[in-house]
Order: C-alpha cells, then structure tokens, then sequence
C-alpha cells in the first residue's frame, strides 16, 4: 500500500491552483444529499437521496493575500464576506501526487465559498477557507495527464491506463472453473460476485493446470483483453472459452462495464496556443482507440476548467484509457486530465 505526504497534495479550481497557498491543512468529504421524507404522525425520522452528491473541502491556516486572488477565488473588490457565492465551478482535489494511474476526486455543480481571516500578532495572516460544491462528484477518477506543459500534439496510446493494474480495482476471489459442454467455461466464487452480463473481468492466478490458460497473459483472444461474462447466478457465470480440464484458485478483476462516466480537464497556464483540444479515448485491446470523450476548444483560455460526461450514463467504458492532445500555434499550455467511471 502507498503512503502519501503533503508534497502530494494539489487543489484546482476551475483551472486556478490554490495549492501554493495551503499550509497547514486540506480536508475532503463527500455526502449523499437527502431529503426528509417520513409522513405526519411518523415516529422516527425518514430520508430519501435526491440523486445528488455534496462535497465539502476545508481549507486550514492558508496564507491569506486578497491581492492575488487565489485562495479567496470569487471575492468582490468591496472585501471579504462570508455570505457564500453560488457559482458553479470545477474542482479536482490531489493527495496521491501527479502520477498517470494515480487517482484525484472531481466535482462540478453550485460552488460556495466561506472565510475565516487569521491575524496574529507578528505573524503573517491567514484564513480559514471551506468550499462546499453541490452537483456530481467522481471520488475516483483516474489520472490520465499529471498537471504539466505541452507544446504540441501528442497522445498516450502507448502508454495507456489499464483497469486491470488500477490499485484500488477490487479482487474478487475464484473457487474454480469448470469443463462444460459447448464453448463455454463456468466460473464458480465464494462470494457474489456482483456483475453484470456484458462485464468484462480479467483473470489472474488461476491453478491446476487448466487448458487453455484463460488467465490475462494466457494465449487466446483473451490475452490482455478479457472475458465477456454471462451471469448464471450470484456466485457463477460463463465465460466464452472451452477448457478441456478445471482450473483451481485465482481472482478476477472488472475491466470494463456499462456505467458511463466523466473525464476532467484543468488548464492551468499557457501563451501562444490558439486553440487546444482535450480527448479521452478507450480501447478494448490497447491498439483500436475511439473517442470516449472530447473537451470543448479552450482557444486562449489559459485558466479553465471542464467535466465533460459520457454519451450516456450506460456507456461501457473500454479497459484502456489515454489522451490526445490538439495543440494548435507556438507556445506552450499547462494542462491535467483525468476520468472517473462511473
């Protein structure tokens, strides 16, 4: 398991980092917002989701400096006020560094903000921040492009991200897999194992011999793809391969399922470039690439932000992700990019 320190810490807002204005502390939550729903006469308390996600960010003993306008984002000319301003912003927290494969939290929706202004005698002055954004919230997305400059176009295919290496991907165990009649393999777990028909899953580990390997680096149609899995019961589903021989032991990983999502981009600084064009792109096997998501042209915007959903909730999202970047004129752009499943 990882460890990580405040040197991993980074906070973008709406294409602004704050993160060199934080000293002491940074906090994040996020809450499923419900409503009261219990009757008249009800005896105990009753609440229902409304669909939305809340997340709260404190900001702790930050260097306060109206001037500059970073930490305080928002503030009138007038002064300061703790009347918070609804405004819908962009927001991606960092506490696992500016790694590809790495992860960050997203939030877009109504964005507020309320201060505490610090002053100690000999000190410098600071201020407590809290930002409470109020919309859709990817508590996992994926960092595909650390916060860093270009200068042209250019891609990650090469270096993709694979679900299948992702290190919060749950593994789920196999108690074996079993000859069938037809071309089909069962898969037997202890436990369920939550998928869904039309999931792809990668195997890994599996014992005893089996033939053909349809473990991830096994050779087949499989290899460095995945299975597609037909559902059989809580605990069993089929997979499109014909074993001659059982297999014993191993887990599996999900890869690639139905559930949409949204990618991130953060322009943080530029001059010279035109126009820039951000892309996430998916991949079933690493090497046939199609569009998964595409940023509006940030022209000369060199401080903006952008979340960007799926076609639909239910698009299934291919295992291999990577960006490419359209870098039009001479110059350079400080661009993150990112995506969370959903």
């Amino acid at each position: 398991m990882s460890k990580f320190s405040s040197a991993s810490v980074k906070l973008l807002v709406d294409g602004i980092d704050l993160t060199p204005l934080l000293t002491e502390s940074i906090s994040h939550s996020n809450e499923g917002v419900t409503e009261q729903s219990n009757p008249f006469g009800s005896v105990a308390e009753g609440h229902d989701p409304v669909g939305m996600t809340k997340g709260s960010l404190v900001v702790g003993g930050g260097y306060f400096d109206e001037a500059v306008d970073l930490l305080h984002a928002g503030l009138a000319d007038s002064g300061l006020s703790d009347t918070p301003a609804a405004t819908s912003r962009v927001v991606n927290v960092f506490v696992e560094g500016q790694t590809a494969g790495n992860h960050c939290t997203g939030y877009e929706g109504v964005y507020s903000q309320k201060y505490e202004v610090l002053d100690s005698n000999g000190k410098l002055t600071r201020a407590n921040v809290g930002y409470q954004v109020t919309g859709k919230a990817d508590e996992q997305a994926v960092i595909l492009a650390p916060l860093a400059a270009i200068t042209a176009d250019g891609d990650t295919h090469l270096t993709p991200y694979d679900a299948a290496d992702d290190s919060t991907a749950e593994r789920h165990p196999i108690t074996g897999a079993s000859v069938e009649a037809g071309a089909t393999s069962i898969i037997t777990c202890p436990d369920d194992h939550n998928l869904t028909s039309g999931d792809v899953i990668a195997i890994f580990d599996m014992a005893g011999g089996i033939t053909p390997d349809i473990n991830d680096s096994g050779a087949g149609a499989w290899q460095y793809v995945g299975h597609t899995v037909t559902v059989i019961n809580a605990t069993s589903f089929s997979i499109p391969v014909d074993v001659t021989n059982d297999g014993t032991g191993g887990y599996f990983v999900v890869v690639s399922q139905p559930t949409g999502g949204a990618g991130y981009l953060q322009v943080t600084a530029g001059s010279g470039v035109t126009n820039y064009v951000g892309k996430i792109k998916h991949s079933v096997d690493g090497t046939v690439w199609v569009d998964l998501v595409t940023f509006a042209d940030t022209t000369t915007d060199y401080s903006t932000a952008q979340r960007v959903a799926t076609a639909t909730p239910t698009t299934q999202v291919r295992r291999y992700l990577a960006v490419y970047d359209d870098v039009t004129g001479a110059g350079s752009l400080t661009r993150f990019m990112g995506f969370g499943r959903g």
